[in-house]
C-alpha cells in the first residue's frame, strides 16, 4: 500500500508540483515525507491520511470550496429531508435513495439507512475516480471515515445553528421544492 500510493502521487497533479493558493495544499515532497510516515507510525497514520482524503473529496461532492477556510459548511441544498430519508428506509428502493448526482447527508441520524447507502455511493466513486490511489482493500476504512466526517458535519451544523437547524432544512426544502411546481 505505501509503494502503491508513493507511485500514484507520483503520476498525479501533485507531481507537477502546481502552485495552489490553498491553505491545505502540500506538495508532492510533503506528501511522499507524509506516505514514508506511514510506515513508521503505523496504521493510525494511514488511517489519518485516508480521513484527510475523505474529507477532500466529501467536500468535493458537496460542493464545498476546499480552499476557502471559512466556508467548511455544506449549502442546505446537501442535506436530505427527512421525509425523502424515511421514505428510502421504508421502501428500501434505490430510485429514492442518494447517489451522486443526488449526493445529500441526512443530518437527523448520522448512521441513518440514507448514509450508510451513502457511504457506499461515496466509497466506489472515491475508489473509481483514482485521485488518491486507494482500492477495494481499502473500502472499510473509506466508508467509516466518511461515516465519521457525516457526524463531524452534523455536530459543526448544529453548534453554529442550533438544535432545531434540522427542521429549518426540513422546511427550506419543501417550500423550493413548492416553488419548483
Amino acid at each position: 500500500m505505501l509503494k502503491e500510493t508513493i507511485e500514484h502521487l507520483d503520476h498525479t497533479d501533485h507531481a507537477k508540483n502546481k502552485p495552489t493558493n490553498g491553505p491545505n495544499h502540500r506538495s508532492r515532497e510533503q506528501l511522499k515525507l507524509e506516505v514514508s510516515c506511514c510506515s513508521v507510525s503505523g496504521l493510525y497514520r494511514i488511517e489519518y491520511f485516508i480521513q484527510e482524503c475523505v474529507h477532500r473529496h466529501t467536500k468535493l461532492l458537496l460542493h464545498v470550496d476546499t480552499h476557502d477556510s471559512d466556508s467548511d459548511e455544506p449549502a442546505t441544498s446537501v442535506f436530505v429531508t427527512t421525509n425523502d430519508s424515511e421514505r428510502f428506509e421504508r421502501t428500501k428502493n434505490p430510485e429514492y435513495g442518494p447517489s451522486i448526482d443526488r449526493f445529500e447527508i441526512d443530518l437527523k441520524m448520522p448512521k441513518s439507512y440514507w448514509n450508510r447507502r451513502l457511504s457506499i455511493v461515496f466509497t466506489a466513486h472515491f475508489i473509481q475516480s483514482g485521485m488518491y490511489g486507494y482500492t477495494e482493500r481499502e473500502s472499510d476504512a473509506i466508508a467509516a471515515s466518511f461515516l465519521t466526517y457525516v457526524k463531524t458535519v452534523r455536530y459543526r451544523i448544529i453548534k453554529s445553528q442550533g438544535d432545531n437547524v434540522i427542521e429549518k432544512y426540513d422546511q427550506l426544502k419543501r417550500l423550493a421544492a413548492n416553488q419548483r411546481r
